[in-house]
């Protein structure tokens, strides 16, 4: 390991400790199977998120009404 490269792991261990998203410290997640670029202004999706986005997709594919209604809530 190079000692450029223990500086630039060590500077990414506070923050991560912090709670600092992972995603936010390496610049970039996958979501749902979707690679993406993340910066500190980007909404990045927590695991529970994929979770629910699979749920509302199970839900659609064999509803249990008619016509099933879908709203997409943003709280930050």
């Amino acid at each position: 390991m190079t000692s450029d490269y223990s500086i630039a792991v060590y500077a990414l261990t506070e923050p991560r400790a912090a709670g600092t998203p992972l995603a936010y410290l390496i610049g970039q997640e996958e979501f749902m199977g979707i690679e993406r670029i993340v910066s500190w202004g980007a909404f990045a999706p927590r695991t529970d998120t994929g979770l629910l986005c699979n749920e509302a997709i199970d839900e659609i594919r064999t509803p249990v009404i008619n016509c099933p209604r879908i709203i997409d809530i943003y709280c930050s």
